[in-house]
């Protein structure tokens, strides 16, 4: 009888352990889920470069390229790399450059035209040959300029004139003592009058001398006068040529600077179309082989300049959706298409700086935001292997927005299978 009582009592037992393991299990699972978080992310693409990105320079015309810089050389901000073979000498215009640079006015036009070999030089041709042709016309104009001829007869005049006037002045100087003598011979003269020296017919003629003396000195000041009048205007016309022969100097001046420019600004268009410079320094890569003399059609990439500067740099693009919730300093998560998720594991960084406005593409049909990422690369405990930079290396982005508790998205996928099953 006690063995048979005794199996009852070892179920009861049992049944209430597992009762008890059951509930417990529950309850752990309710506070796991209340506890637990999982985060709300967006997911975004991130950009690894420096501090300058890499430029890429590329064909602005069909042609044959023709490299100036070989591959793996360190290049200089705006360093000529390479040109496109388009019908000009590229190395008569590089002449022709220099000699416009050092260009001067004291220069001989001709000696310009001796340097340059004119069909060689493409559509620059007729800035060029412009540029000459003024050169030419303005040395002529100051050779043989009329206004310096003008100048001289003047001069020659102003000459006659002066010594037109000292004659005068001269001949004035001996007719002033003569009327002074005449004034005394009239005093003389008045005097005897008076006492009954003489006649008046005497006194008469002396006046008489008198008067034609001061009409003589009158008409030589005027005839003085009249010269230096006459001195004076042409002194004026002197000045009115110097200012004239200024005016077409300085006429010749901007008209020389007007086709110099034009020429530059050709020379510049050129250069554009056809030269390869890099807008910074770093090393030279032909990163899809092209070879030197191989021909390229106009938006071929042709090479690419990789800054040397240290320090990394990233830019991140990521969804607008739930992008409201996004703060400063979010905790980001880079997963680098470069290393595996598994072996490697992610980087992580924390949103540094956002866009102010959003971005699209042409048609609209897509819409996301940017910011830059600060990423400590010193501090990445969760990842494992050894990153090796490249430009441009990128991946794919999370960002905490949120964390939620487990147990609100059980709620919500519940919610949504019961209006599901209505």
């Amino acid at each position: 009888m006690r063995d048979i009582d005794f199996i009852p009592d070892i179920n009861k037992h049992f049944i209430t352990l597992c009762l008890f393991f059951f509930y417990g299990c529950i309850i752990i699972v309710v506070i796991g889920l209340l506890f637990i978080k999982r985060p709300t992310i967006v997911e975004g693409q991130v950009v690894l470069y420096t501090v300058q990105k890499p430029v890429c320079l590329y064909s602005k015309s069909s042609g044959v390229v023709h490299y100036l810089k070989n591959d793996g050389v360190e290049i200089i901000k705006d360093e000529e790399i390479a040109y496109i073979e388009n019908g000009s000498d590229y190395y008569q215009i590089k002449k022709l450059k220099n000699v416009i640079n050092n260009f001067s006015e004291e220069t001989d036009w001709i000696n310009y035209k001796n340097e340059i070999v004119v069909d060689k030089i493409g559509e620059i041709k007729e800035f060029f040959l412009a540029f000459i042709n003024t050169l030419k016309e303005v040395k002529i104009q100051r050779c043989y300029n009329t206004d310096d001829i003008l100048k001289s007869l003047i001069e020659v005049d102003k000459m006659e004139r002066l010594s037109i006037i000292n004659g005068y002045k001269e001949v004035l100087n001996l007719q002033e003592k003569i009327l002074s003598q005449k004034e005394e011979e009239f005093i003389r003269d008045s005097i005897l009058f008076e006492k009954s020296a003489i006649t008046s017919e005497t006194v008469k003629q002396t006046y008489f001398q008198l008067l034609q003396q001061r009409e003589k000195m009158m008409n030589l000041k005027n005839n003085i006068n009249q010269a230096e009048i006459e001195l004076l205007s042409l002194d004026i016309k002197v000045k009115e040529t110097n200012l004239h022969n200024k005016e077409n100097e300085e006429y010749g001046t901007v008209k020389t600077q007007f086709a110099l420019e034009s020429l530059k600004n050709a020379i510049q268009s050129w250069e554009n179309k056809y030269v390869l410079k890099s807008s910074i320094s770093g090393i030279l890569e032909n990163v899809y082989k092209i070879e030197d003399s191989q021909f390229v059609r106009e938006g071929t990439e042709i090479c690419r300049v990789t800054p040397k500067e240290e320090g990394i740099k990233s830019e991140l693009t990521f969804s607008t959706i739930n992008a409201g919730k996004i703060n400063e300093n979010a905790l980001v998560k880079i997963y680098l298409n470069d290393y595996s998720k598994d072996d490697e594991g992610y980087l992580v960084g924390r949103l540094e700086k956002t866009a102010q406005s959003i971005v699209t593409n042409a048609d609209k049909s897509q819409m996301w935001y940017t910011g830059d990422l600060r990423i400590d690369f010193s501090n990445q405990p969760f990842f494992k292997g050894d990153l090796r930079f490249i430009h441009g290396m990128n991946g794919r982005a999370e960002i905490i927005v949120e964390e939620k508790p487990l147990i609100l998205f059980l709620l919500r996928w519940l919610n949504e299978v019961i209006i599901s099953l209505k």
